[in-house]
């Protein structure tokens, strides 16, 4: 068990530093292609890049959880700290992605992979469950 935690912690980190290499630009970002979107998700999209400081947020926090996953250092807060964007993220493909037409379409398959960075953050938080035990114990 202990080398699956290892391996869902170092994809974890992984895909949340890639996540803020494309917040920063270095990588592409769909945050700026229209076509990857709904027209409501689309006008969500750019209220929020609009604003300016969201998205470069948003990488600073990924970034730093990234390494953190990756350096195997405060995993367990890296974790709770990237829980509102995870959750944020797969909700915005469920409310605001593309609708589903088809089980077999290209666009189910897209929105299911949006539920990845979820499972991967509560399979850590569930493996590090016993380092929240102060926190919920009264």
């Amino acid at each position: 068990m202990k080398h699956f935690h290892n391996v869902v912690r170092i994809l974890s980190g992984l895909l949340f530093v890639v996540v803020a290499a494309s917040k920063f630009g270095i990588l592409p970002s769909g945050v700026t292609r229209e076509h990857m979107f709904t027209p409501e998700g689309w006008a969500f999209i750019s209220a929020i890049n609009a604003t300016g400081y969201l998205f470069p947020a948003v990488g600073v926090v990924a970034l730093v959880c990234g390494v953190a996953f990756l350096t195997n250092r405060y995993v367990a807060l890296a974790a709770v700290v990237l829980m509102p964007i995870t959750v944020s993220f797969a909700l915005f493909h469920v409310f605001l992605g593309f609708p589903i037409d088809s089980v077999f379409s290209f666009h189910f398959v897209r929105e299911g992979v949006s539920f990845v960075p979820l499972v991967l953050n509560l399979t850590i938080l569930y493996n590090m469950r016993s380092k929240y035990h102060a926190l919920t114990t009264g």
